[in-house]
């Protein structure tokens, strides 16, 4: 359903730097990239399960929540705060993103292109696949 994935941190006397590589530290081919910000902290995003996507989320400034539910009566949340710790979320899994700080600049990568089709938006007829 998910894994969370700690990316290697380099660091020297400059300051810090993380990489993130299609099929090394991350595992598949990234297609897209989006970020969010200037989130109120009450927004819930997400909320749909893509159906085909690998996607990867991590939280470049400040925290948020993130809940995933497989439709089959698992259901996990995890904070995001860590620079270094991305969340690996498989496909046909639904994801709400919540309880944003208002310094949250969130990052995900996926695998395709973004095409709506590909998407539930409805919980109903997610739990029903």
């Amino acid at each position: 359903m998910y894994k969370i994935i700690n990316l290697n941190v380099n660091k020297d006397e400059r300051g810090q730097l993380i990489a993130i590589e299609s099929n090394r530290n991350i595992p598949f081919d990234i297609k897209r990239v989006f970020y969010i910000f200037n989130i109120t902290h009450d927004a819930k995003r997400a909320q749909h399960a893509n159906m085909k996507a690998q996607e990867l989320i991590l939280c470049l400034s400040g925290c948020c929540e993130i809940s995933l539910d497989n439709g089959k009566g698992k259901k996990i949340n995890i904070t995001l705060s860590k620079k270094n710790e991305a969340v690996y979320v498989e496909p046909k899994i639904w994801v709400e993103i919540f309880n944003f700080s208002k310094d949250c600049l969130l990052l995900a990568m996926s695998d395709i292109f973004y095409e709506r089709k590909y998407q539930i938006r409805d919980y109903q007829e997610f739990i029903r696949q």
